[in-house]
């Protein structure tokens, strides 16, 4: 199942979430808030403040550090 991280340019957990992704062989579709402004309102309306946010296909993991827990746990 991939993953889909939600980043901004310059943010560093961003880049160490991407990073332990492509260490960990795992496939991840990255989407920049500054492309897609949409996603930075819908991430807004249910109460998602900062970045990165990953999902595992429909599952909600977290910013970096739940990420790198995940990782560690599958």
């Amino acid at each position: 199942m991939n993953y889909t991280i939600f980043t901004q340019a310059d943010c560093l957990p961003c880049v160490r979430a991407k990073k332990a992704l492509a260490q960990s062989g795992k496939d991840y579709v990255a989407f920049s808030i500054e492309e897609y402004p949409a996603i930075r309102k819908l991430m807004l309306a249910v109460g998602l403040y900062t970045l990165p946010q990953v999902f595992k296909g429909p599952v909600h993991i977290g910013g970096a550090d739940d990420l790198l827990k995940h990782l560690k746990q599958s």
